[in-house]
C-alpha cells in the first residue's frame, strides 16, 4: 500500500531515479545511443531514450494504491491517452515501469505481439470475453481502428519490477564495466544526471565524464558483450572447480544469472 503525501512522493522519486540510473547503465553498455531527461513539452515521460532511429518514451511510477494498474486506473491517470498519442504515426516505443502490475494492458501487448496478423488477433486472441472487452475499451480511448490499436500495443513495453531489483541490476551492470568502488561510480552518474536535465546525454559523453573523474573501465572486447564475457569466465571457473566439489554437484549462482540479464 502506497503511503499518502510526502513520503509517497519521496519513494516515487527514488524509484524513478533508480530506473534512470538503469537506463544510463544500458547506455554505457552500448544498448542505446542517448538519453534526454525531462524533455521539454512532454510531461508524461521521465526521459526519452534513442536507439538507432527509434525513440523510447519511459514513464515510471513506483506503485498504485491498489497495487495494480487496471485500464481504468491508467485511463484516470491520463496515461493511456498519452500512450496512444505518442505512438501515432511513427515506430517509437513506450515503456511503462512500476512496482505494481499492469496485467490487463500487458496481456493485450503480449497477445498483440504473438498474433501474426490483425485478423488472427481479432479471431483467435479475442475469444476470451474479458480480453475482448479490455481491447474494445482501449480502442475507444484511442479512438482508432483495430489495425492501429494492435500496432500501438506491439510497441508498448511493460516492466513490473521492485526498487530493490532495479538497484541490483544497476550495481551489477556497473561492476561489470568499472574497476573500483561501485558506490562512487553511482554517485558520479547521479551528479551527471542532475546536471543534465533537459539535455541529451550520449554514450561517449557519459563515458568520458566518468573517465575524467578517474573511473577506469575493464578491458572488454565490446561493452555490449560484457554480460557474456562475465558469464563465460564464471562458467570456466565452475568447470575447473567441479572436480573439487563433493559428489561433483554444482550450485547455481544467482549472481551469474543476474549478470546475464544485463545484456538483455
Amino acid at each position: 500500500m502506497t503511503l499518502p503525501g510526502g513520503p509517497a512522493n519521496k519513494l516515487g522519486n527514488r524509484y524513478e531515479k533508480w530506473w534512470t540510473l538503469w537506463e544510463c547503465v544500458r547506455l554505457l553498455h552500448g544498448k542505446t545511443e542517448e538519453i534526454r531527461i525531462e524533455s521539454p513539452g512532454f510531461d508524461k515521460a521521465e526521459f526519452i531514450v534513442r536507439a538507432g532511429s527509434r525513440r523510447e518514451f519511459h514513464q515510471v511510477k513506483r506503485s498504485h494504491p491498489n497495487d495494480k494498474w487496471s485500464l481504468i486506473g491508467l485511463e484516470s491517470d491520463g496515461l493511456l491517452r498519452t500512450i496512444g498519442d505518442t505512438l501515432t504515426g511513427n515506430d517509437d516505443r513506450f515503456v511503462f515501469v512500476s512496482g505494481s502490475s499492469a496485467r490487463e494492458l500487458a496481456d493485450l501487448c503480449e497477445t498483440a505481439r504473438d498474433a501474426e496478423t490483425v485478423e488472427e488477433f481479432r479471431q483467435e486472441f479475442l475469444k476470451a470475453a474479458n480480453r475482448k472487452q479490455a481491447f474494445e475499451k482501449l480502442r475507444n480511448i484511442w479512438k482508432c481502428g483495430d489495425r492501429d490499436a494492435v500496432d500501438r500495443l506491439k510497441r508498448i513495453d511493460i516492466h513490473t519490477i521492485s526498487e530493490r531489483d532495479i538497484e541490483e541490476k544497476v550495481r551489477l551492470g556497473l561492476q561489470v564495466l568499472f574497476i573500483g568502488n561501485t558506490d562512487a561510480v553511482l554517485a558520479e552518474i547521479r551528479a551527471i544526471i542532475e546536471d543534465s536535465i533537459h539535455r541529451t546525454v550520449n554514450h561517449q559523453y557519459l563515458k568520458e565524464k566518468l573517465t575524467r573523474q578517474g573511473y577506469r573501465t575493464r578491458r572488454l572486447p565490446n561493452p555490449e558483450n560484457a554480460g557474456f564475457v562475465v558469464q563465460d569466465v564464471t562458467e570456466r571457473y565452475l568447470k575447473a572447480a567441479e572436480q573439487r566439489l563433493i559428489r561433483r554437484e554444482l550450485v547455481p549462482r544467482e549472481a551469474t544469472q543476474a549478470l546475464e540479464a544485463v545484456s538483455k
